[in-house]
């Protein structure tokens, strides 16, 4: 999937997309990577263009909890 056929940039015309992909960093990621942790500050948008993403949450006793 391209930027611009994402559902969250519908409404965007094609030059504001071509404005923020020019800011934009395409990663990919591996299975079991991790992408940020619970707690970590960001001045990043994050965006799944394909894929998907498990979001686990620790528990006051430690434990992993599958939230997603």
């Amino acid at each position: 999937m391209e930027i611009h056929e994402h559902p969250f940039f519908k409404d965007n015309t094609v030059k504001e997309i071509q404005q923020l992909t020019t800011k934009a960093l395409v990663k990919k990621y591996k299975s079991g990577d991790t992408i940020f942790h619970e707690g970590e500050q960001s001045e990043h948008l994050f965006l799944l263009l394909e894929g998907e993403v498990k979001f686990i949450k620790k528990t006051v006793d430690g434990k992993e909890r599958h939230i997603s």
